[in-house]
């Protein structure tokens, strides 16, 4: 009927930092992390999808603040492929 075969356990993708944490609106973001490639990568920076479901290559990724965000801090939002979800603080300067 079959033989049990043992799979290499999951690398689940994480966001681990995002640089810089505050700027100008229209600043882009860098997102790190590890075992980003191939997943499918959506930011969210007070409730504005600012990167929708794109193909992730390698291990960062960017998304700009939008220009019309007035100073403030912010929440962004930032999922991977629905296996990974976080939030990070962000300050927009005057």
């Amino acid at each position: 009927i079959g033989v049990p075969s043992v799979q290499a356990p999951f690398a689940p993708p994480f966001v681990v930092f995002i640089a810089p944490t505050s700027g100008p609106a229209a600043t882009s973001i860098v997102f790190s992390g590890t075992n980003l490639n191939g997943w499918l990568g959506t930011v969210v920076i007070d409730d504005q999808t600012v990167l929708n479901a794109q193909r992730l290559t390698g291990n960062t990724f960017s998304a700009s603040v939008p220009a019309t965000t007035l100073p403030g801090f912010y929440n962004i939002q930032v999922e991977i492929s629905n296996l990974f979800r976080s939030m990070f603080l962000f300050e927009v300067t005057a």
